[in-house]
């Protein structure tokens, strides 16, 4: 699954990180910046415990279907533990950064 139009995408087409911080901006985005967004923000969920790996596409599927304009995904378990194994080691690498250090991104 990629994301075009995620946080990092919308970066890359060369948005600024205040423009994504803007409510009026925010309300514009694609269903796709939507869905990253919501995706990323369960895995966080499930990472700092505040939810369980086994609820992760009931509550995607449930915020998903509280928005309009946001498209349902097919979500399957072996995709979502793929996705969060490289959540927790891109958690990790940024982790072990020093001060002035980056993380390059390839899309």
């Amino acid at each position: 699954m990629s994301f075009y139009r995620g946080f990092y995408g919308n970066i890359q087409a060369g948005m600024s990180i205040a423009e994504l911080n803007d409510k009026e901006v925010i309300k514009g985005l694609p269903g796709e910046s939507w869905l990253a967004e919501i995706m990323t923000r369960n895995l966080q969920a499930i990472a700092s415990g505040a939810a369980k790996a086994e609820e992760y596409i009931e509550l995607v599927s449930w915020e998903i279907s509280t928005m309009n304009g946001v498209e349902a995904v097919a979500l399957h378990r072996g995709n979502i533990e793929r996705m969060f194994e490289r959540y927790l080691a891109y958690i990790k690498q940024w982790k072990k950064m020093a001060e002035g250090e980056v993380m390059v991104l390839e899309f």
